[in-house]
C-alpha cells in the first residue's frame, strides 16, 4: 500500500464504514515513500465487499499537495 502508515487505519476504517452503507467517501491521506516534499492525495471512492472486508475500490484520485501548500501560506 502506498498510503502513509500513519493514515492507513483511518483510510481503511472510512472505506469499510461507507461500504456497509453503500455510500461513496471522500478521504485525504499522505503517500508513503521517499517523496519530497510529502505528497497529499484526495480520493472520492466507493468500496465494494462483504461488509467487513473491502474487496475493491472504484474512484478518482487527485494530488492535492499544491492546495495544502497554498493554504499554509494564507
Amino acid at each position: 500500500s502506498r498510503v502513509h502508515e500513519a493514515d492507513r487505519e483511518r483510510v481503511s476504517d472510512a472505506l469499510t464504514a461507507k461500504q456497509s452503507a453503500s455510500e461513496a467517501v471522500r478521504i485525504e491521506f499522505r503517500l508513503a515513500g521517499e517523496a519530497s516534499p510529502l505528497r497529499r492525495m484526495e480520493v472520492h471512492a466507493k468500496a465494494y465487499g462483504d461488509g467487513q472486508h473491502v474487496e475493491r475500490v472504484v474512484g478518482i484520485l487527485q494530488d492535492v499537495t499544491q492546495r495544502h501548500q497554498d493554504e499554509a501560506l494564507l
